[in-house]
Protein backbone atom coordinates (compact mmCIF):
# COMPACT_ATOMS: atom_id res chain seq x y z
CA UNK A 1 0.00 0.00 0.00
CA UNK A 2 1.62 3.50 -1.23
CA UNK A 3 1.27 6.81 0.99
CA UNK A 4 2.20 10.34 -0.40
CA UNK A 5 5.35 11.24 -1.97
CA UNK A 6 6.92 12.70 0.93
CA UNK A 7 6.26 10.14 3.38
CA UNK A 8 7.47 7.68 0.97
CA UNK A 9 10.91 9.65 0.17
CA UNK A 10 11.38 10.05 4.01
CA UNK A 11 10.71 6.85 4.55
CA UNK A 12 13.05 5.14 1.99
CA UNK A 13 15.44 7.97 3.43
CA UNK A 14 15.26 6.32 7.24
CA UNK A 15 15.43 3.14 5.83
CA UNK A 16 18.56 3.50 3.53
CA UNK A 17 20.24 5.39 6.81
CA UNK A 18 19.45 2.88 8.86
CA UNK A 19 21.03 0.33 6.42
CA UNK A 20 24.11 1.95 6.63
CA UNK A 21 24.13 2.19 10.07
CA UNK A 22 23.29 -1.61 10.95
CA UNK A 23 25.32 -3.19 8.37
CA UNK A 24 27.91 -5.22 8.21
CA UNK A 25 30.24 -6.40 11.16
CA UNK A 26 33.39 -4.96 11.97
CA UNK A 27 36.01 -6.07 9.67
CA UNK A 28 39.76 -5.19 8.95
CA UNK A 29 40.41 -2.65 5.88
CA UNK A 30 42.59 -6.18 4.41
CA UNK A 31 39.15 -8.06 5.08
CA UNK A 32 36.99 -8.51 1.74
CA UNK A 33 32.94 -8.45 3.06
CA UNK A 34 30.52 -9.57 0.56
CA UNK A 35 27.19 -8.22 1.42
CA UNK A 36 23.44 -10.01 -0.10
CA UNK A 37 20.54 -8.06 0.19
CA UNK A 38 17.73 -10.02 0.59
CA UNK A 39 13.88 -9.63 1.37
CA UNK A 40 13.67 -12.76 4.26
CA UNK A 41 15.13 -13.78 7.61
CA UNK A 42 16.25 -17.45 8.51
CA UNK A 43 13.74 -19.39 10.41
CA UNK A 44 16.48 -21.48 11.67
CA UNK A 45 20.05 -22.55 11.63
CA UNK A 46 18.98 -26.31 12.39
CA UNK A 47 19.94 -28.71 9.73
CA UNK A 48 17.08 -30.83 11.31
CA UNK A 49 14.26 -28.06 11.59
CA UNK A 50 14.98 -25.50 8.71
CA UNK A 51 13.17 -26.08 5.90
CA UNK A 52 13.32 -22.88 3.59
CA UNK A 53 15.34 -21.04 1.89
CA UNK A 54 16.86 -18.35 3.88
CA UNK A 55 18.12 -20.76 6.36
CA UNK A 56 19.16 -22.79 3.81
CA UNK A 57 21.63 -20.15 2.54
CA UNK A 58 23.80 -20.41 5.46
CA UNK A 59 23.46 -24.16 6.02
CA UNK A 60 24.56 -24.98 2.75
CA UNK A 61 27.89 -22.46 3.63
CA UNK A 62 28.68 -23.86 6.75
CA UNK A 63 27.99 -27.19 6.56
CA UNK A 64 28.65 -29.97 4.32
CA UNK A 65 26.77 -32.87 2.92
CA UNK A 66 28.63 -36.05 1.89
CA UNK A 67 27.96 -35.17 -1.80
CA UNK A 68 26.85 -32.10 -3.25
CA UNK A 69 26.11 -30.59 -6.78
CA UNK A 70 28.83 -30.05 -9.26
CA UNK A 71 28.91 -26.61 -9.59
CA UNK A 72 25.78 -25.71 -12.22
CA UNK A 73 25.00 -29.37 -12.40
CA UNK A 74 21.53 -30.42 -11.49
CA UNK A 75 22.48 -33.92 -12.26
CA UNK A 76 26.16 -34.71 -11.70
CA UNK A 77 26.96 -35.03 -7.95
CA UNK A 78 30.82 -35.18 -6.70
CA UNK A 79 32.08 -36.37 -3.25
CA UNK A 80 32.38 -32.92 -0.38
CA UNK A 81 33.82 -34.44 2.86
CA UNK A 82 33.64 -37.98 1.03
CA UNK A 83 36.24 -39.71 -1.33
CA UNK A 84 33.97 -40.64 -3.66
CA UNK A 85 30.32 -40.92 -4.83
CA UNK A 86 28.92 -44.24 -4.31
CA UNK A 87 28.03 -46.21 -7.21
CA UNK A 88 27.64 -50.14 -8.54
CA UNK A 89 30.92 -49.67 -10.29
CA UNK A 90 33.05 -48.42 -7.35
CA UNK A 91 31.40 -50.93 -4.60
CA UNK A 92 29.57 -48.08 -2.71
CA UNK A 93 26.52 -49.27 -3.53
CA UNK A 94 25.04 -53.13 -2.79
CA UNK A 95 23.59 -54.43 -6.35
CA UNK A 96 20.41 -54.98 -4.40
CA UNK A 97 20.49 -51.12 -4.19
CA UNK A 98 19.37 -51.27 -0.60
CA UNK A 99 23.23 -50.42 0.91
CA UNK A 100 25.68 -47.19 0.54
CA UNK A 101 28.64 -46.57 1.65
CA UNK A 102 30.94 -43.63 2.20
CA UNK A 103 34.75 -43.54 2.94
CA UNK A 104 35.66 -40.40 4.61
CA UNK A 105 38.38 -37.88 3.26
CA UNK A 106 41.40 -37.83 6.24
CA UNK A 107 41.77 -34.42 8.20
CA UNK A 108 38.64 -32.41 7.63
CA UNK A 109 37.64 -30.41 10.91
CA UNK A 110 34.64 -28.83 12.20
CA UNK A 111 34.83 -25.10 12.51
CA UNK A 112 35.83 -25.41 15.79
CA UNK A 113 38.82 -27.74 15.11
CA UNK A 114 37.06 -31.06 16.26
CA UNK A 115 38.51 -33.73 13.85
CA UNK A 116 35.25 -34.88 11.27
CA UNK A 117 34.28 -39.08 12.38
CA UNK A 118 31.94 -41.45 10.96
CA UNK A 119 29.87 -40.98 14.29
CA UNK A 120 29.27 -37.39 13.29
CA UNK A 121 27.60 -38.48 10.21
CA UNK A 122 25.55 -40.89 12.01
CA UNK A 123 24.66 -38.22 14.64
CA UNK A 124 23.54 -36.14 12.13
CA UNK A 125 21.32 -38.57 9.90
CA UNK A 126 20.12 -40.10 13.01
CA UNK A 127 19.58 -36.58 14.79
CA UNK A 128 17.02 -35.71 11.92
CA UNK A 129 15.13 -38.79 11.56
CA UNK A 130 14.52 -38.46 15.95
CA UNK A 131 13.43 -35.56 16.57
CA UNK A 132 11.21 -36.04 13.40
CA UNK A 133 10.06 -32.41 13.35
CA UNK A 134 6.38 -30.71 12.07
CA UNK A 135 7.13 -29.32 9.06
CA UNK A 136 10.88 -30.10 9.06
CA UNK A 137 12.71 -31.72 6.02
CA UNK A 138 12.73 -35.21 8.01
CA UNK A 139 10.24 -36.93 5.63
CA UNK A 140 13.27 -36.80 3.38
CA UNK A 141 15.47 -39.34 4.67
CA UNK A 142 12.17 -41.61 5.66
CA UNK A 143 13.86 -44.22 2.96
CA UNK A 144 16.57 -45.14 5.93
CA UNK A 145 15.76 -48.26 7.50
CA UNK A 146 13.37 -47.67 10.34
CA UNK A 147 13.10 -44.41 9.75
CA UNK A 148 9.40 -44.32 7.96
CA UNK A 149 8.13 -46.89 10.77
CA UNK A 150 9.57 -44.32 13.64
CA UNK A 151 7.98 -41.37 11.52
CA UNK A 152 4.51 -43.08 12.76
CA UNK A 153 5.40 -43.29 16.40
CA UNK A 154 5.04 -40.91 19.32
CA UNK A 155 8.58 -40.86 19.84
CA UNK A 156 9.49 -42.04 22.98
CA UNK A 157 12.72 -43.91 23.88
CA UNK A 158 11.12 -47.05 22.90
CA UNK A 159 10.23 -45.48 19.97
CA UNK A 160 13.96 -44.25 19.54
CA UNK A 161 15.64 -47.20 20.71
CA UNK A 162 13.73 -49.42 18.12
CA UNK A 163 14.69 -47.05 15.46
CA UNK A 164 18.67 -47.25 15.99
CA UNK A 165 18.08 -50.79 16.43
CA UNK A 166 17.07 -51.00 12.84
CA UNK A 167 20.90 -50.15 11.98
CA UNK A 168 19.43 -47.37 8.96
CA UNK A 169 22.91 -45.74 9.43
CA UNK A 170 25.86 -47.75 10.97
CA UNK A 171 29.90 -46.64 11.72
CA UNK A 172 32.04 -49.00 10.14
CA UNK A 173 34.79 -47.75 11.24
CA UNK A 174 35.95 -44.36 12.02
CA UNK A 175 36.05 -42.93 8.32
CA UNK A 176 33.10 -45.54 6.83
CA UNK A 177 29.46 -44.84 7.50
CA UNK A 178 27.22 -46.99 5.56
CA UNK A 179 23.14 -46.51 5.16
CA UNK A 180 20.69 -48.95 4.56
CA UNK A 181 17.61 -48.39 2.86
CA UNK A 182 13.94 -49.95 3.56
CA UNK A 183 13.65 -49.89 -0.27
CA UNK A 184 15.51 -48.86 -3.61
CA UNK A 185 15.75 -45.41 -4.03
CA UNK A 186 17.18 -43.93 -7.38
CA UNK A 187 16.84 -40.67 -5.64
CA UNK A 188 18.49 -41.35 -2.23
CA UNK A 189 22.25 -39.38 -3.16
CA UNK A 190 20.31 -36.39 -4.10
CA UNK A 191 18.31 -36.44 -1.38
CA UNK A 192 20.94 -36.36 0.78
CA UNK A 193 22.69 -33.45 -0.32
CA UNK A 194 19.76 -31.12 0.23
CA UNK A 195 20.42 -29.60 3.36
CA UNK A 196 19.24 -31.88 5.77
CA UNK A 197 21.77 -34.11 5.29
CA UNK A 198 24.25 -32.02 6.78
CA UNK A 199 26.80 -33.25 9.01
CA UNK A 200 27.08 -31.26 12.41
CA UNK A 201 29.48 -31.40 15.38
CA UNK A 202 28.42 -34.28 17.54
CA UNK A 203 30.51 -33.09 20.22
CA UNK A 204 29.34 -29.44 19.52
CA UNK A 205 25.38 -30.50 19.98
CA UNK A 206 26.03 -32.90 22.75
CA UNK A 207 27.90 -30.61 25.27
CA UNK A 208 25.58 -28.30 27.62
CA UNK A 209 23.66 -25.03 26.25
CA UNK A 210 21.98 -23.22 28.16
CA UNK A 211 19.49 -21.81 25.92
CA UNK A 212 17.71 -25.66 25.99
CA UNK A 213 16.75 -25.11 29.47
CA UNK A 214 13.39 -23.29 29.14
CA UNK A 215 12.26 -25.83 26.48
CA UNK A 216 13.72 -29.09 27.39
CA UNK A 217 13.86 -28.61 31.45
CA UNK A 218 18.05 -29.65 31.13
CA UNK A 219 20.54 -27.78 29.23
CA UNK A 220 22.18 -31.31 28.25
CA UNK A 221 20.94 -34.83 27.33
CA UNK A 222 23.21 -37.78 27.28
CA UNK A 223 22.59 -38.56 23.33
CA UNK A 224 22.29 -34.83 22.60
CA UNK A 225 18.79 -35.11 21.60
CA UNK A 226 15.81 -33.54 22.68
CA UNK A 227 13.97 -35.14 25.71
CA UNK A 228 11.66 -38.54 23.93
CA UNK A 229 7.83 -37.93 24.53
CA UNK A 230 7.15 -39.44 28.10
CA UNK A 231 3.89 -39.83 30.19
CA UNK A 232 1.81 -38.35 28.19
CA UNK A 233 4.11 -35.66 27.09
CA UNK A 234 4.91 -34.66 23.23
CA UNK A 235 8.89 -35.16 22.51
CA UNK A 236 10.40 -31.98 21.95
CA UNK A 237 11.27 -31.34 18.45
CA UNK A 238 13.11 -27.76 18.49
CA UNK A 239 16.60 -27.55 19.77
CA UNK A 240 16.87 -23.64 20.92
CA UNK A 241 20.62 -23.87 20.77
CA UNK A 242 20.55 -25.58 17.13
CA UNK A 243 18.64 -22.61 15.73
CA UNK A 244 20.76 -19.92 16.88
CA UNK A 245 24.04 -21.51 16.52
CA UNK A 246 26.00 -23.46 13.53
CA UNK A 247 29.20 -25.87 13.55
CA UNK A 248 29.74 -27.68 10.25
CA UNK A 249 32.90 -28.19 8.15
CA UNK A 250 31.73 -25.85 5.61
CA UNK A 251 33.79 -22.96 3.95
CA UNK A 252 32.10 -20.89 6.25
CA UNK A 253 31.57 -20.31 10.13
CA UNK A 254 28.39 -19.04 11.87
CA UNK A 255 30.01 -14.95 13.45
CA UNK A 256 26.21 -14.22 14.59
CA UNK A 257 22.85 -13.71 13.63
CA UNK A 258 21.35 -11.01 14.51
CA UNK A 259 17.12 -12.34 13.88
CA UNK A 260 15.26 -9.35 11.49
CA UNK A 261 18.60 -7.53 10.51
CA UNK A 262 21.10 -9.84 9.26
CA UNK A 263 23.39 -13.58 9.25
CA UNK A 264 27.45 -12.67 9.18
CA UNK A 265 29.62 -15.14 8.02
CA UNK A 266 33.43 -15.46 8.63
CA UNK A 267 35.88 -17.80 6.56
CA UNK A 268 36.41 -21.11 8.24
CA UNK A 269 40.31 -21.21 9.17
CA UNK A 270 39.60 -25.12 9.39
CA UNK A 271 38.62 -25.40 5.81
CA UNK A 272 40.30 -28.34 3.96
CA UNK A 273 38.27 -28.27 0.46
CA UNK A 274 38.62 -26.71 -2.48
CA UNK A 275 38.57 -23.94 -3.80
CA UNK A 276 39.59 -22.15 -0.51
CA UNK A 277 36.60 -19.15 0.04
CA UNK A 278 38.32 -15.65 -1.52
CA UNK A 279 36.07 -13.28 0.49
CA UNK A 280 36.96 -13.07 4.17
CA UNK A 281 32.82 -12.34 5.62
CA UNK A 282 29.72 -12.64 4.00
CA UNK A 283 26.94 -10.22 5.12
CA UNK A 284 23.46 -11.35 4.54
CA UNK A 285 21.33 -8.39 5.08
CA UNK A 286 17.85 -8.42 5.29
CA UNK A 287 15.96 -5.46 3.30
CA UNK A 288 12.48 -5.66 2.43
CA UNK A 289 12.46 -2.08 0.64
CA UNK A 290 13.35 -2.81 -3.51
CA UNK A 291 14.51 0.94 -3.83
CA UNK A 292 16.85 0.29 -0.76
CA UNK A 293 18.55 -2.71 -2.37
CA UNK A 294 18.98 -0.88 -5.57
CA UNK A 295 20.25 1.80 -3.26
CA UNK A 296 22.50 -0.62 -1.83
CA UNK A 297 24.18 -1.96 -5.25
CA UNK A 298 24.41 1.28 -6.52
CA UNK A 299 26.29 2.47 -3.80
CA UNK A 300 28.02 -0.68 -3.64
CA UNK A 301 27.36 -1.39 -0.11
CA UNK A 302 25.61 -5.02 -1.63
CA UNK A 303 27.31 -7.15 -3.97
CA UNK A 304 24.16 -8.83 -4.85
CA UNK A 305 20.44 -8.09 -4.35
CA UNK A 306 17.08 -9.49 -4.50
CA UNK A 307 15.31 -8.56 -7.53
CA UNK A 308 11.54 -10.18 -8.36
CA UNK A 309 11.26 -11.20 -11.98
CA UNK A 310 8.81 -7.95 -11.88
CA UNK A 311 10.82 -5.93 -10.88
CA UNK A 312 13.92 -6.52 -12.46
CA UNK A 313 13.06 -3.77 -15.35
CA UNK A 314 14.16 -1.34 -12.43
CA UNK A 315 17.84 -2.70 -12.65
CA UNK A 316 18.06 -3.44 -16.27
CA UNK A 317 20.62 -1.24 -18.45
CA UNK A 318 22.28 0.07 -15.24
CA UNK A 319 25.70 0.97 -15.15
CA UNK A 320 25.59 -0.42 -11.76
CA UNK A 321 24.17 -4.04 -11.93
CA UNK A 322 24.64 -6.84 -14.17
CA UNK A 323 21.42 -9.02 -14.92
CA UNK A 324 21.75 -13.13 -15.36
CA UNK A 325 18.77 -14.29 -16.94
CA UNK A 326 18.22 -18.16 -15.50
CA UNK A 327 15.72 -20.64 -15.61
CA UNK A 328 14.81 -22.69 -12.65
CA UNK A 329 12.23 -24.66 -10.72
CA UNK A 330 10.55 -22.23 -8.80
CA UNK A 331 7.24 -22.25 -8.60
CA UNK A 332 4.86 -20.02 -7.63
CA UNK A 333 1.18 -21.21 -5.93
CA UNK A 334 -1.49 -20.17 -3.90
CA UNK A 335 -2.66 -22.50 -1.16
CA UNK A 336 -6.26 -23.11 -0.81
CA UNK A 337 -6.62 -23.87 2.96
CA UNK A 338 -9.38 -26.42 3.59
CA UNK A 339 -9.73 -26.07 7.30
CA UNK A 340 -9.20 -22.75 9.26
CA UNK A 341 -7.92 -23.52 12.46
CA UNK A 342 -7.92 -19.49 13.32
CA UNK A 343 -11.59 -18.17 13.14
CA UNK A 344 -10.54 -14.73 13.15
CA UNK A 345 -8.84 -15.75 9.41
CA UNK A 346 -12.31 -18.09 8.45
CA UNK A 347 -14.07 -16.43 5.06
CA UNK A 348 -17.26 -14.84 6.12
CA UNK A 349 -20.52 -15.17 3.33
CA UNK A 350 -21.81 -12.07 2.35
CA UNK A 351 -25.19 -12.43 2.89
CA UNK A 352 -25.64 -14.35 6.27
CA UNK A 353 -22.19 -13.17 8.14
CA UNK A 354 -21.64 -16.33 9.13
CA UNK A 355 -17.70 -17.51 9.26
CA UNK A 356 -16.93 -21.17 6.69
CA UNK A 357 -13.50 -21.93 7.80
CA UNK A 358 -14.38 -25.13 5.46
CA UNK A 359 -14.39 -22.36 2.76
CA UNK A 360 -11.96 -24.48 0.17
CA UNK A 361 -13.31 -27.48 1.18
CA UNK A 362 -15.73 -26.53 -1.69
CA UNK A 363 -14.58 -27.76 -4.94
CA UNK A 364 -16.69 -25.21 -6.94
CA UNK A 365 -15.45 -22.63 -4.70
CA UNK A 366 -11.62 -23.51 -5.67
CA UNK A 367 -12.73 -23.83 -9.72
CA UNK A 368 -14.14 -20.53 -9.32
CA UNK A 369 -11.07 -18.57 -7.62
CA UNK A 370 -8.83 -21.05 -10.51
CA UNK A 371 -11.39 -19.55 -13.26
CA UNK A 372 -11.07 -15.90 -12.06
CA UNK A 373 -7.56 -15.34 -12.57
CA UNK A 374 -6.04 -14.04 -15.82
CA UNK A 375 -2.97 -15.87 -16.29
CA UNK A 376 -1.56 -14.36 -18.96
CA UNK A 377 -2.04 -11.13 -17.42
CA UNK A 378 -0.11 -12.60 -14.94
CA UNK A 379 2.90 -13.55 -16.85
CA UNK A 380 3.23 -10.42 -19.08
CA UNK A 381 2.53 -7.48 -16.74
CA UNK A 382 3.39 -8.98 -13.67
CA UNK A 383 6.32 -11.06 -14.39
CA UNK A 384 7.08 -9.24 -17.65
CA UNK A 385 7.67 -12.53 -18.84
CA UNK A 386 9.70 -13.91 -16.84
CA UNK A 387 7.84 -16.52 -16.01
CA UNK A 388 5.81 -19.40 -17.93
CA UNK A 389 2.11 -20.69 -16.68
CA UNK A 390 2.38 -23.59 -14.59
CA UNK A 391 0.07 -26.23 -16.12
CA UNK A 392 0.54 -28.48 -12.71
CA UNK A 393 2.69 -29.33 -9.82
CA UNK A 394 5.79 -30.78 -11.40
CA UNK A 395 7.47 -27.78 -12.98
CA UNK A 396 8.71 -28.29 -17.35
CA UNK A 397 11.73 -29.72 -17.58
CA UNK A 398 11.75 -32.46 -14.60
CA UNK A 399 11.37 -36.00 -15.35
CA UNK A 400 8.06 -36.28 -14.85
CA UNK A 401 6.68 -33.14 -16.19
CA UNK A 402 2.94 -33.96 -17.59
CA UNK A 403 2.18 -31.47 -20.65
CA UNK A 404 -0.93 -30.49 -19.54
CA UNK A 405 -2.97 -27.43 -20.62
CA UNK A 406 -3.50 -25.88 -17.45
CA UNK A 407 -6.52 -23.80 -16.08
CA UNK A 408 -7.81 -20.52 -17.93
CA UNK A 409 -8.81 -17.30 -17.15
CA UNK A 410 -12.76 -17.87 -17.62
CA UNK A 411 -15.08 -15.20 -15.75
CA UNK A 412 -18.19 -17.17 -17.23
CA UNK A 413 -17.39 -20.50 -16.17
CA UNK A 414 -15.86 -18.83 -12.92
CA UNK A 415 -19.32 -17.04 -12.64
CA UNK A 416 -20.97 -20.10 -12.64
CA UNK A 417 -18.65 -22.08 -10.43
CA UNK A 418 -19.67 -19.29 -7.68
CA UNK A 419 -23.15 -20.10 -7.94
CA UNK A 420 -22.90 -23.77 -7.46
CA UNK A 421 -20.43 -22.93 -4.59
CA UNK A 422 -21.63 -22.51 -0.89
CA UNK A 423 -21.33 -18.77 -1.15
CA UNK A 424 -23.07 -17.91 -4.36
CA UNK A 425 -24.30 -14.24 -2.42
CA UNK A 426 -20.58 -13.41 -2.07
CA UNK A 427 -17.47 -13.28 0.58
CA UNK A 428 -15.13 -11.80 2.05
CA UNK A 429 -11.62 -12.78 2.96
CA UNK A 430 -7.87 -11.96 3.39
CA UNK A 431 -5.52 -13.41 0.94
CA UNK A 432 -1.62 -13.20 2.49
CA UNK A 433 1.55 -13.08 0.69
CA UNK A 434 5.32 -12.03 2.10
CA UNK A 435 6.54 -8.48 2.46
CA UNK A 436 8.97 -7.36 -0.59
CA UNK A 437 8.06 -10.36 -2.76
CA UNK A 438 6.54 -8.33 -5.42
CA UNK A 439 5.58 -11.39 -7.45
CA UNK A 440 3.12 -12.46 -4.53
CA UNK A 441 1.80 -9.36 -4.37
CA UNK A 442 0.89 -9.22 -8.15
CA UNK A 443 -1.04 -12.42 -8.18
CA UNK A 444 -2.64 -11.63 -4.73
CA UNK A 445 -4.05 -8.32 -6.83
CA UNK A 446 -4.77 -9.63 -9.67
CA UNK A 447 -6.69 -12.40 -8.05
CA UNK A 448 -8.65 -9.56 -5.58
CA UNK A 449 -9.51 -7.68 -9.35
CA UNK A 450 -10.85 -11.10 -10.99
CA UNK A 451 -12.45 -12.09 -7.85
CA UNK A 452 -14.51 -8.78 -7.06
CA UNK A 453 -15.17 -8.44 -10.61
CA UNK A 454 -17.52 -12.00 -10.13
CA UNK A 455 -19.84 -9.87 -7.75
CA UNK A 456 -20.17 -6.50 -5.85
CA UNK A 457 -20.59 -8.71 -2.68
CA UNK A 458 -16.93 -10.28 -2.70
CA UNK A 459 -14.17 -8.40 -0.92
CA UNK A 460 -10.73 -9.53 -1.00
CA UNK A 461 -7.91 -7.71 1.37
CA UNK A 462 -4.56 -8.45 0.56
CA UNK A 463 -2.35 -8.19 3.03
CA UNK A 464 1.58 -9.04 3.22
CA UNK A 465 2.98 -10.54 6.70
CA UNK A 466 7.38 -11.27 7.41
CA UNK A 467 7.95 -14.43 6.15
CA UNK A 468 9.89 -16.04 9.25
CA UNK A 469 7.59 -14.43 12.02
CA UNK A 470 4.22 -14.73 10.80
CA UNK A 471 3.87 -15.87 7.25
CA UNK A 472 5.43 -19.16 7.89
CA UNK A 473 4.29 -19.96 11.22
CA UNK A 474 0.87 -19.21 10.12
CA UNK A 475 0.59 -21.20 7.26
CA UNK A 476 2.29 -24.21 9.06
CA UNK A 477 -0.87 -23.85 11.70
CA UNK A 478 -3.18 -23.58 8.80
CA UNK A 479 -4.27 -20.74 10.04
CA UNK A 480 -4.98 -18.52 7.15
CA UNK A 481 -7.31 -19.59 4.42
CA UNK A 482 -5.42 -18.48 1.07
CA UNK A 483 -1.99 -16.77 0.69
CA UNK A 484 1.02 -17.04 -1.74
CA UNK A 485 3.85 -19.21 -1.87
CA UNK A 486 6.83 -21.01 -3.46
CA UNK A 487 8.60 -24.04 -3.67
CA UNK A 488 12.07 -24.95 -5.14
CA UNK A 489 13.54 -28.57 -5.33
CA UNK A 490 15.26 -30.01 -2.72
CA UNK A 491 16.12 -32.33 -5.20
CA UNK A 492 15.28 -33.38 -8.82
CA UNK A 493 12.86 -35.35 -8.88
CA UNK A 494 9.10 -34.99 -9.09
CA UNK A 495 7.80 -36.78 -5.88
CA UNK A 496 10.04 -33.39 -4.38
CA UNK A 497 6.93 -31.56 -5.60
CA UNK A 498 4.44 -34.46 -5.39
CA UNK A 499 4.52 -35.31 -1.88
CA UNK A 500 5.10 -32.19 -0.10
CA UNK A 501 2.09 -30.78 -2.11
CA UNK A 502 -0.37 -33.80 -2.59
CA UNK A 503 0.77 -35.92 0.52
CA UNK A 504 -0.33 -34.99 3.71
CA UNK A 505 1.96 -37.35 5.87
CA UNK A 506 4.97 -35.41 4.42
CA UNK A 507 4.20 -32.63 6.66
CA UNK A 508 4.61 -29.52 4.01
CA UNK A 509 2.10 -27.50 2.49
CA UNK A 510 -0.86 -30.41 2.03
CA UNK A 511 -0.36 -30.41 5.83
CA UNK A 512 -0.76 -27.11 6.16
CA UNK A 513 -3.39 -26.81 3.80
CA UNK A 514 -5.51 -29.67 5.47
CA UNK A 515 -5.42 -31.38 1.88
CA UNK A 516 -6.14 -34.95 2.57
CA UNK A 517 -7.35 -37.17 -0.41
CA UNK A 518 -7.48 -40.51 0.18
CA UNK A 519 -7.05 -41.79 -3.86
CA UNK A 520 -4.06 -39.96 -4.56
CA UNK A 521 -1.96 -40.87 -1.69
CA UNK A 522 -2.60 -44.06 -3.10
CA UNK A 523 -1.61 -42.85 -6.56
CA UNK A 524 1.37 -41.35 -4.91
CA UNK A 525 2.80 -44.60 -3.09
CA UNK A 526 1.90 -46.72 -6.30
CA UNK A 527 4.47 -44.25 -8.19
CA UNK A 528 7.04 -44.13 -5.63
CA UNK A 529 7.28 -48.42 -5.62
CA UNK A 530 7.38 -48.30 -9.66
CA UNK A 531 10.81 -48.89 -11.40
CA UNK A 532 10.07 -48.55 -14.99
CA UNK A 533 10.77 -45.19 -16.44
CA UNK A 534 7.80 -44.92 -18.74
CA UNK A 535 5.29 -46.33 -16.11
CA UNK A 536 6.92 -43.93 -13.68
CA UNK A 537 6.06 -41.13 -16.20
CA UNK A 538 2.30 -42.49 -16.90
CA UNK A 539 1.67 -42.46 -13.25
CA UNK A 540 2.85 -39.35 -12.49
CA UNK A 541 0.86 -37.89 -15.13
CA UNK A 542 -2.15 -39.60 -13.29
CA UNK A 543 -1.44 -37.51 -10.32
CA UNK A 544 -1.02 -34.29 -11.84
CA UNK A 545 -4.02 -34.78 -14.03
CA UNK A 546 -5.70 -35.50 -11.14
CA UNK A 547 -4.97 -32.74 -8.91
CA UNK A 548 -5.52 -30.05 -11.96
CA UNK A 549 -8.85 -31.52 -12.04
CA UNK A 550 -9.94 -30.76 -8.67
CA UNK A 551 -8.47 -27.01 -8.48
CA UNK A 552 -6.20 -28.63 -5.55
CA UNK A 553 -4.28 -25.62 -5.39
CA UNK A 554 -4.07 -21.82 -7.63
CA UNK A 555 -1.14 -23.03 -10.38
CA UNK A 556 0.08 -19.41 -11.47
CA UNK A 557 3.83 -19.63 -12.71
CA UNK A 558 7.53 -21.37 -12.82
CA UNK A 559 9.78 -18.45 -12.91
CA UNK A 560 13.05 -17.56 -14.48
CA UNK A 561 15.25 -15.72 -12.16
CA UNK A 562 17.25 -12.85 -12.82
CA UNK A 563 20.23 -12.71 -10.56
CA UNK A 564 21.50 -9.29 -9.96
CA UNK A 565 24.95 -8.31 -9.14
CA UNK A 566 27.46 -5.46 -9.03
CA UNK A 567 29.60 -5.77 -12.41
CA UNK A 568 32.34 -5.76 -9.68
CA UNK A 569 31.37 -9.27 -8.86
CA UNK A 570 33.09 -12.41 -9.97
CA UNK A 571 32.73 -16.19 -9.91
CA UNK A 572 28.86 -16.42 -9.68
CA UNK A 573 27.05 -19.18 -11.27
CA UNK A 574 24.02 -21.08 -10.95
CA UNK A 575 22.78 -23.99 -10.03
CA UNK A 576 18.56 -24.13 -9.49
CA UNK A 577 19.32 -26.99 -6.97
CA UNK A 578 20.89 -24.45 -4.54
CA UNK A 579 18.90 -22.39 -1.64
CA UNK A 580 18.09 -18.93 -1.74
CA UNK A 581 18.57 -18.73 -5.90
CA UNK A 582 18.69 -16.84 -7.99
CA UNK A 583 21.27 -15.20 -5.15
CA UNK A 584 24.85 -16.61 -4.29
CA UNK A 585 24.46 -20.02 -3.66
CA UNK A 586 28.15 -20.92 -2.59
CA UNK A 587 30.23 -18.14 -1.32
CA UNK A 588 33.92 -19.87 -1.39
CA UNK A 589 33.66 -19.22 -5.13
CA UNK A 590 33.15 -15.79 -4.71
CA UNK A 591 35.60 -12.54 -5.29
CA UNK A 592 35.47 -9.03 -6.24
CA UNK A 593 37.43 -6.66 -7.88
CA UNK A 594 39.01 -4.15 -5.60
CA UNK A 595 38.19 -0.46 -6.67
Amino acid sequence: MRTGALVASLLLLALALAGCASKGPTASANEVVFTTANIGDPESLDPAYDYEQNGGAVLQNVYDTLVYYNRASATDLVPTITTAVPSLENGGISEDGLTYTFHLKPGVRFSDGTPLSAADVKFSFDRVVLMNGPNSPAWIDGVIAGAEAYGTTPGTAQDRAAYVAEGGVQVLDPSTVQFRLSKPDAAFLYKIAYTQGSIVSSKAFKAPHPERQESWGVASTSDGLPPPASGGRRAVTRDPWADRNAVGTGPFKLDRWVPGDKVILRKNPYYSGSPKPQVDVVVLQKVVDLNTRILMLQNKEADDIYVSPSDVVQVQGKSFARVIEQPSFVIVTGIFTRHVTNTQECPVDAVSQQADCDFFSDVNMRKAFALSFDYQKFVDDVTHNHAIQLTSVVPKGMFGYADLRGTQYDPRQAQAALQASHHPGGFKLNVYYNAGNALREGAAQLLKSGLEALSPSIKVNVQPLDWATALLPGGKKSGFAMYFIGWSPDYAFPDDYVKPFADDRAGQYAAWAKYDDAELKAMIDDALATVDQGQLEQKYAAIQQHMTQNYDYLYLAQQTNPHVEGPWVRGYFYNPMDSNQPLVGHYQYMSKVRS
